[in-house]
This record gives structure tokens, C-alpha cells and sequence, in this order.
């Protein structure tokens, strides 16, 4: 039918469309995620939001793109908050490690506030370190502290696993746009308020129970909001085989019986843990309390020494190892806190 928010070196990572009535615009509004591919001797891919009209499907029109920085925006997800009968439209942007890229200055969640989506504005952003005051980064890259997991004075490790890291990977908004979940890797899913758009409050959080490989990929609530369904990204141990590697302490095993773990198949039949949310205690402006936990796992892939495997049209279906993933980049080395 058509195509839009197509650049060279550049993926379009994830997309949205809400239907706004604004002052500014009128339609149905497309938000599509771009990251940098990083592809060598290209020029840079565009890393940010960008903004559609697709009220015509057959002739979609730019109206405009904010610049995230960091890597770009691997999900976002469209809002809208009603106020005096007035309507503000947000875009929710996760940014990958763009606590790390900017030195801790700017959270990886970052709301932009697209009602004119000719003109986006970020209203603020929010890190797991600078406003959260738990660990972030990537634990064992070598980085400084605080950007390799090293948790603040008095509190336990966060990092864990395979790809011990803290950083947003996706954020979903409440039906009435005051909430953002934010599915937070390692961190578990992260709750915050966003009611006042121009200052992001911590809320409550989901953590996980010791031992867990934790990978924390997706956050969902249900429409009432006192139900989050969470899902983690980690990889299969049934696809490891199948790409000729062993199995891995910490895997875990989804609809396959091992002698080494008889009754797993059985022990983790749900994908997803549904978290039954006390929305009195997540709205308590104290410190949340850590009661609910995200224990099974939806088993995709691993990001164990930053690879990615995915199917190979020409195996039958098997997955093939392939390229070294180069995010984040050899820049983050340099990094010093407050750079």
C-alpha cells in the first residue's frame, strides 16, 4: 500500500498509530522507533522518534522526528492525557544505555510530547541511576562505575545472569496516560508517574527472587490497570541445541523434559507472571515495596556475549549464530561519570 520512515542505515525498531484531535493535528499519528544500524562506511542511521501522517494509508506525510541520542529508540508506544477537556499526546521512548552514552544525564526512558507533532519536545526523561538511585549499565563491559552495574552504598546487585545489564527496553503507557511501565532488563519492570509530564516520579518496581536469570523485556498492564503481565527475553536452550552449542548453566527449559531437570517442561508451562498490583501501594509516594516477582520466563534468545541468533531462511528453520552485535560501541570505554 505504502511505505514510510525508510532511511539508509537505519532500522525502524518498533511503531505505533493513535488516532489525535488536536489543535496542532488531526488524524491518525504513526510514531515508528529508529536506531542506528552502525553498519561501516555508511554514514550514521537516524536514532530517535519519527512522526507520520498515515490518515491516508496509501500517502503517508512526515511531519517531524526528535532526536533521542544514545543508540535510539528500540520501542515506543503512543498516549494521550485529557485535561479540561484538552488533549496532550506522548510519545514513550526506550532508549537503550543512553544513561551510559550521556555520561548519566539522561535517562534511557524518555517522554516527548508529540501534540504538535510537528514540533516534538522531550517534557523529561527518567534513569534507573540518576532519578531511581539503583544500579544501571552493563555488568563485566569493563565501564567505569557507576555504568557497570556497581550498586549504590547498601544495596544488592542488580545485574545478573548471562547479560547482566539495567536498562529500559521497552515502556507501555496506562489506559488514562498517567502511567508509564517500563520493562527494565535486570531491574525487573519499573512503574512511574507521568501524570505531571514535566516531572517522571518512581512509583513501584517488580524485582526478581535470587537465582533468576532476570531479562525483564516487556511490561504490559491490563486496562484497569491493576494487572501487569511482564515477559523476559531470554535465550532458548531447545534453540541452542539446535545451533550445535550445549546447554548453559541457567537456562531455562520450555516444552522440553531433561534428565537433568525432569518436570521443567511442566514447572514453567506459563510464559508470562501475570503481577496482581496493590494500586494503593504502587500510588504511595514512598519507596515501592518490592513483594511482587517475575519469575517464569518467555524464552526467546540470549544475549550472552552480545550475540543474536536468529532463523536462517535456508536451514529448515535452525538458527545460525549470527553477526557480533556492536550496541553499545566501543565509545562507552571512554565514558567517565559526569562526561
Amino acid at each position: 500500500m505504502a511505505t514510510a520512515a525508510g532511511y539508509p542505515n537505519t532500522s525502524s525498531e518498533d511503531m505505533e498509530v493513535l488516532s489525535v484531535r488536536t489543535p496542532a493535528f488531526t488524524g491518525d499519528l504513526l510514531a515508528t522507533g529508529l536506531q542506528d544500524c552502525g553498519l561501516e562506511g555508511q554514514a550514521p542511521g537516524l536514532t530517535g522518534v519519527d512522526l507520520w501522517d498515515v490518515t491516508d494509508p496509501h500517502s503517508p506525510s512526515h511531519l517531524g522526528f526528535f532526536d533521542t541520542g544514545a543508540g535510539g529508540a528500540h520501542e515506543v508506544s503512543l498516549t494521550r492525557q485529557v485535561r479540561g477537556g484538552q488533549e496532550r499526546v506522548f510519545a514513550l521512548a526506550a532508549v537503550p544505555f543512553s544513561e551510559i552514552t550521556s555520561g548519566g544525564t539522561v535517562g534511557d526512558f524518555q517522554l516527548l510530547e508529540v501534540t504538535d507533532p510537528r514540533h516534538p519536545v522531550r517534557t523529561d526523561d527518567w534513569g534507573a541511576g540518576k532519578d531511581g538511585g539503583l544500579p544501571f549499565g552493563i555488568a563485566g563491559s569493563g565501564l567505569p562505575a557507576p555504568f557497570d552495574c556497581t550498586p549504590p552504598p547498601g544495596q544488592q546487585p542488580l545485574c545478573r545472569g548471562h547479560f547482566g545489564a539495567v536498562f529500559d527496553h521497552s515502556a507501555s503507557p496506562s489506559t488514562d496516560g498517567t502511567r508509564a511501565y517500563l520493562a527494565y532488563w535486570d531491574a525487573g519492570a519499573i512503574i512511574v508517574d507521568i501524570s505531571n509530564p514535566a516531572a517522571i516520579r518512581m512509583v513501584g518496581r517488580t524485582p526478581y527472587p535470587a537465582g533468576s536469570e532476570g531479562d525483564t523485556h516487556s511490561a504490559m498492564p491490563n486496562a484497569a490497570g491493576t494487572v501487569l503481565v511482564t515477559t523476559d527475553e531470554d535465550f532458548s536452550p531447545g534453540e541452542l541445541v539446535a545451533a550445535g552449542e550445549p546447554k548453559e548453566s541457567g537456562d531455562t527449559w520450555v516444552g522440553h523434559r531433561q534428565p537433568s531437570q525432569p518436570g521443567a517442561s511442566e514447572r514453567l508451562r506459563h510464559a508470562a507472571l501475570a503481577h496482581q498490583l496493590d494500586v494503593g501501594l504502587l500510588l504511595d509516594p514512598q519507596p515501592a515495596d518490592p513483594r511482587e516477582h517475575a519469575v517464569p520466563e518467555l524464552v526467546l534468545r540470549r544475549a550472552a556475549d552480545r550475540r543474536h541468533r536468529e532463523p536462517e531462511p535456508t536451514s529448515g528453520g535452525r538458527l545460525l549464530p549470527a553477526q557480533a552485535n556492536t550496541r553499545p560501541d566501543r565509545r562507552l570505554r571512554q565514558l567517565r561519570p559526569g562526561r
